[in-house]
């Protein structure tokens, strides 16, 4: 594998596309660029890089150097305190009804929202995703996708999977069970296995061949919500980074 010294273009690189620091993802030796989320938007303009041209760069540098790329978009105090106030407001419009919000920003325009209900009916939804998008419009994010989650659910959702990882990693996959078992009585072996295998084809998390062990990418730690008790510090762990080299 290359080190990150060998990037010749590094330097340019950081300037152009905003990259505030590189790592190697010591599970696979996946280069991770963090990107702050307050220079990405969903078009390429001035002061900004695009989601596409981060995409293609990560093409364009793992095919060179012959390594795993991965694009991790950092939360800001800016979009932190935007997240806040915006649970803040869902929660006192609708107490009766909502258990929990979190937020994760893909740009500095748009934001996937899970929200969790006691009550997950088409009304609320449509109540909740309007006044939702009314704030955030506000604040100049655009663009909203919502991801429902019941909490009289039997069995935990995708993301409830993604964030057990992220607290857990690497694990097996008898350990998630017991993890699980005692909120989800209806979580057993085959179930799970089904799940954990289609974030593998979607290259959300990866599995250790030797040890069975699982694992995020870059990828399923960015559709993580940010929970706001959480740090940097978490992050680097949730990724299993390796010495930081700039």
């Amino acid at each position: 594998m290359h080190e990150l010294k060998d990037i010749a273009e590094l330097e340019e690189l950081k300037r152009d596309y905003f990259i505030s620091e590189l790592s190697v993802r010591a599970s696979d030796g996946t280069i991770v660029l963090y990107i702050p989320v307050e220079h990405v938007s969903e078009i390429a303009k001035t002061g900004y890089v695009s989601r596409r041209q981060l995409d293609n760069l990560s093409c364009k540098l793992a095919e060179k150097y012959g390594v795993p790329i991965a694009v991790l978009v950092t939360f800001s105090p800016k979009f932190e305190k935007i997240a806040q106030a915006a649970e803040l407001l869902l929660k006192a419009k609708f107490s009766d009804i909502l258990e929990e919000a979190n937020f994760s920003f893909l740009s500095s325009e748009k934001v996937n929202a899970w929200i969790k209900l006691n009550q997950l009916t088409d009304d609320n939804t449509f109540q909740i995703e309007s006044y939702l998008q009314s704030i955030l419009i506000e604040s100049g994010v655009n663009f909203l996708s919502c991801q429902w989650v019941d909490e009289n659910a039997p069995l935990p959702t995708p993301i409830n999977v993604l964030i057990a990882l992220k607290r857990l990693q690497p694990v097996n996959i008898e350990r998630l069970i017991g993890y699980f078992i005692t909120d989800y009585r209806d979580v057993n072996g085959k179930w799970l296995n089904r799940q954990l295998d289609k974030m593998i084809k979607k290259q959300l998390i990866i599995r250790d061949k030797i040890s069975g062990n699982y694992a995020l990418t870059g990828n399923g730690l960015g559709l993580i919500p940010a929970i706001r008790s959480k740090n940097n510090t978490d992050i680097l762990r949730a990724l299993e980074l390796g010495k930081r080299k700039w």
